[in-house]
């Protein structure tokens, strides 16, 4: 059955937040019990990819900030959301904001939260060019490679059948050699179950054969080549010593030691590259513009948040807080210095290009007369109900400077006080 892109149908028009489609004029017939109305990011109710609303013969759809692709009908009608700030001529380069928030260790654990992959549902066929799921997970794998490497592979004991000649160890398979070694009258060799001590264990096997895989689909689709090479040729030296020989049931159950830390969440990553790719390296050196891909959504917002975090710590350092949280309240970040207390919030939105948004205003202004936010930002006690604290939102400009500026504090957002705005650009290409 063909697959119906509804992208197409309102000429991108789903971009704005919130658009109409007229079935009659379109000439569609749809039988709307059967589309699924909500989409949520990591069935999270507060967190709207997608919400449609039926009247008559008009399909309202009122669009998040999430970025993805799934079914409103399995099997027939898809619905596609890219970037909202995309333009004709600029795309937004999310990889290179992905990496960019994975040169900080700290940044980089929040990484797995970007992602929401629906595996239940079939797999839906898309351009390469509309795939920004594989080198989102092939880019977050190989940046916890990197550090694993950093850190030295885990060791441990993991069980080995070796045809041992003129001796024996551990346990010997009599079955095996009977039928492998005395029918062929090798009398001499007897195949053995015993365990070894090393890196050539289970998890670092399923890693090698991840990686194999990742490096396969960069030669297919080269997306920043430069960072992607340097990391590859700094990891894989790591595993010469490490075989890639495991099955799927195998990988499908690996458990991991959470003592290694890394590793829970690289396997993770590891076993959905190999599912991405039904466990067949064929699957990627076949690929060629259309290809298929599990639904998924990227929270955008999410991702420009970490971004600012990183410019923010390259700016200001140690001075820059995280996610503090408040008694009923929790702003993306706070500068503490002898000299600053700043409220910031970062905002995934264009709007505040020529303007401004109530709600955020008083989003943050609820930050800035929290008494637990108050305290953390270093103000005396005795003049919590007397300090009006500086706020300040960063929002996207294409137009603007990629980095956050010395002076946070230059433009004013008018008709409030202590209100400012910060604009920064965004990687594109």
């Amino acid at each position: 059955m063909s697959e119906l892109n509804l992208i197409n149908l309102v000429q991108k028009t789903i971009l704005s937040e919130h658009v109409c489609l007229d079935l009659n004029a379109q000439e569609i017939a749809l039988d709307v019990s059967v589309i699924e109305k909500k989409f949520l990011f990591a069935n999270d109710s507060n967190k709207i990819c997608l919400d449609l609303d039926f009247k008559d013969d008009l399909i309202s759809m009122q669009t998040g900030y999430y970025v993805g692709i799934d079914w409103l009908i399995p099997n027939q009608w898809v619905v596609h959301i890219p970037p909202k700030v995309d333009k004709a001529d600029k795309q937004t380069d999310y990889l290179s904001m992905l990496f960019t928030c994975m040169k900080d260790k700290e940044i980089a654990r929040y990484i797995k939260r970007l992602c929401d992959i629906n595996f239940s549902k079939p797999d839906i066929e898309v351009d390469s060019r509309d795939d920004l799921l594989t080198p989102f997970l092939v880019a977050q794998f190989m940046n916890l490679m990197r550090v694993i490497v950093q850190k030295g592979l885990k060791k441990s004991y993991y069980k080995v059948e070796k045809n041992l000649v003129n001796k024996a160890k551990g346990k010997i398979l009599v079955s095996k050699t009977l039928n492998t070694n005395f029918v062929k009258q090798r009398k001499n060799k007897i195949f053995c179950e015993y365990e070894e001590f090393g890196i050539n264990n289970l998890e670092n096997r399923v890693l090698k054969k991840a990686l194999i895989f990742a490096q396969s689909y960069l030669k297919q689709f080269p997306l920043n080549v430069q960072e992607m090479a340097g990391i590859f040729n700094f990891v894989s030296p790591a595993f010469e010593l490490v075989d890639d020989d495991v099955d799927i049931a195998t990988i499908k159950n690996v458990k991991t030691n959470t003592f290694f830390k890394e590793y829970p969440e690289a396997i993770n990553l590891a076993k959905l590259i190999l599912r991405r790719f039904g466990y067949n390296l064929q699957n990627i050196e076949g690929l060629k513009h259309n290809y298929r891909v599990p639904p998924f959504w990227i929270d955008m917002p999410l991702l420009f948040e970490l971004y600012v975090y990183r410019l923010l710590k390259s700016k200001f350092g140690d001075a820059v807080q995280y996610q503090v949280i408040g008694k009923r309240n929790q702003p993306d970040f706070l500068i503490v210095t002898e000299h600053e207390k700043i409220i910031l919030d970062a905002k995934y939105k264009t709007k505040y290009t020529d303007d401004f948004v109530n709600d955020d205003i008083r989003q943050l202004s609820g930050y800035a007369r929290d008494i637990k936010i108050l305290r953390r930002l270093g103000i005396d006690e005795s003049l919590l109900d007397q300090v009006v604290i500086d706020c300040i939102i960063i929002y996207i400009d294409q137009e603007a400077y990629a980095e956050i500026p010395n002076d946070l504090k230059m433009t004013p957002i008018e008709d409030f006080v202590k209100f400012y705005k910060v604009p920064i650009s965004i990687p594109t290409f």
